[in-house]
């Protein structure tokens, strides 16, 4: 939100860009994340029986998938992200920036991967505290090389990318040394390689569904930005500015879905279904009633909102009318990302997908 509010001080054309680079690396990197997510299950219910040699396993084995995962999915964002740009967007200066902003991006999805199976399997134990304290030092870092790259250096938008680098470096070193922890998943080398067939074939069971289920909503979201990059730099600026915005509703939505995944998993690893069913519901309520007020603020205070991030008159019209029907549509959002968590937990990825 932050670094979208800074490249906004440069033009629509940078923000378009931006945004759509940004999103080609956000659907590569959330498919590639189903590994964590099939980790994450399993070790939550492995965790709740007690068992956690084997939740180091799953750990180690999700870590091989997803960065195997990785590499493939930054060589096609490398060599085919151009065209997929130059086929969303009609404006030259939008393609040429974009396409830049991407094949450096690339390079760094491998980065995001190991931060992303890390951190699954370290809230799947609970310890959510660990894999917040990554994200937040993470985007302090993200934020300052931004800001010092955009305004004191002045190297351009550019910067903005050097600052998401930096921070997905220094998030997976972290992220490995927090699941490396004692406190929460204890990871060696020995859990990684060799590589183990059947705990992979366990993960796949729950990470298929997970990644086919990314790949539907990513390829929407995808296929829906490509249609409203063709409407025009000034339109998509708007509507990407008010993604950013409705993103701020998105972290309860995905915080409830996180919890109650790894609530109604370990409530059955331990042989306790009537509590993982008490988890499950109470969780998508809680939620529902929290992004439902959210929603009513984004209705309220549209065209304040998506003042901070633009001035352009044309692009805050786009973006506050944008901003208000993201905030009908609130409670259903809340109920849609917390019952597939409640589904994973359970092992039961096929339905959510």
């Amino acid at each position: 939100v932050l670094t979208t509010a800074m490249v906004g001080r440069f033009g629509a054309v940078e923000v378009a860009s931006v945004g759509l680079a940004t999103l080609l690396q956000i659907t590569s990197s959330m498919v590639i994340a189903a590994a964590g997510t099939g980790a994450g299950a399993l070790v939550a219910h492995a965790y709740g029986a007690r068992d956690k040699e084997r939740a180091r396993q799953i750990a180690g084995q999700a870590l091989v998938m997803g960065f195997t995962a990785s590499i493939f999915a930054a060589m096609l964002c490398y060599h085919a992200g151009r065209a997929l740009i130059a086929f969303a967007s009609p404006d030259k200066a939008v393609v040429d920036m974009a396409s830049g902003f991407i094949a450096m991006m690339a390079f760094f999805l491998p980065f995001m991967s190991v931060t992303s199976v890390c951190l699954a399997s370290v809230r799947a134990t609970g310890k959510t505290r660990v894999a917040m304290c990554v994200a937040v030092i993470g985007q302090l870092l993200s934020l300052s090389v931004t800001y010092s790259c955009l305004f004191i250096f002045k190297i351009g938008v550019h910067g903005a990318i050097f600052g998401m680098s930096a921070s997905w470096v220094a998030a997976s070193l972290m992220s490995i040394i927090a699941v490396r922890s004692q406190y929460t998943v204890g990871l060696r080398l020995k859990h990684i390689l060799p590589v183990r067939k059947e705990v992979i074939k366990d993960i796949l069971k729950i990470s298929m569904p997970a990644a086919f289920e990314q790949i539907a909503i990513q390829s929407g979201r995808v296929a829906f930005a490509l249609l409203m990059a063709t409407a025009g730099a000034t339109q998509y600026a708007g509507h990407n500015v008010a993604l950013q915005i409705e993103s701020i509703s998105f972290m309860p939505g995905m915080a409830f879905g996180i919890a109650a995944m790894t609530l109604v998993g370990q409530n059955l690893g331990r042989g306790l279904p009537h509590r993982a069913k008490q988890y499950a519901w109470l969780t998508c309520i809680v939620c529902a009633v929290l992004m439902g007020l959210i929603g009513i603020l984004f209705f309220v205070f549209a065209e304040q909102l998506t003042r901070f991030f633009i001035d352009d008159p044309e692009v805050l019209k786009w973006g506050a009318g944008c901003v208000r029907i993201s905030g009908v549509e609130q409670i259903f959002l809340a109920i849609g990302m917390v019952l597939p968590g409640v589904l994973r937990g359970a092992g039961d990825a096929t339905s959510a997908m």
